[in-house]
């Protein structure tokens, strides 16, 4: 086997057959030792492979969560984002990525899209609201006014 051989046959077997990513610590195990991720698994009462039934507070040998933690893998966002790093890492870096998706917060707007579009669709859609490298400052603020937001998008 070449080693790329090896890798992509781990990576199979440790997809979840729910979303089809690598599986993510804690396991939903079933019956018949079958697992899927545990937010794949709450909502299913029978194994997607067997059929069984999803097995309740089953042990499994740690090692294969600290395998499954430091495993790397694809950011969520990887039809762009090309960043393929451990599962702690990762999660950190979804909470950033630029091509998470996100909604506009302006009240009356319904655009949704990736962050890096993000400044573009303000600066087309919503010109009036933007201010472009300038200082703000807020006078006279009270909790108890109408609550306005400022995001800052570098």
């Amino acid at each position: 086997f070449e080693r790329d051989e090896v890798l992509k046959a781990i990576e199979r077997s440790l997809e979840c057959p729910v979303c089809l990513g690598t599986l993510t610590p804690p396991l939903a195990v079933c019956c018949n030792d079958h697992c899927v991720c545990s937010s794949c698994g709450k909502a299913l009462e029978e194994c997607p492979t067997c059929r069984t039934k999803m097995a309740n507070n089953v042990k499994y040998p740690v090692v294969l969560d600290n395998i499954l933690y430091e495993i790397p893998r694809k950011c969520e966002f990887s039809e762009h984002c090309k960043v393929f790093m451990p599962g702690p890492e990762l999660k950190e870096h979804m909470k950033i990525c630029l091509y998470r998706l996100i909604s506009c917060e302006i009240l009356s707007c319904s655009w949704k899209g990736e962050f890096i579009t993000l400044y573009e669709h303000v600066k087309t859609n919503h010109q009036d609201l933007l201010i472009e490298n300038g200082n703000v400052t807020f006078t006279d603020f009270s909790v108890d006014e109408p609550y306005y937001s400022v995001k800052l998008i570098s």
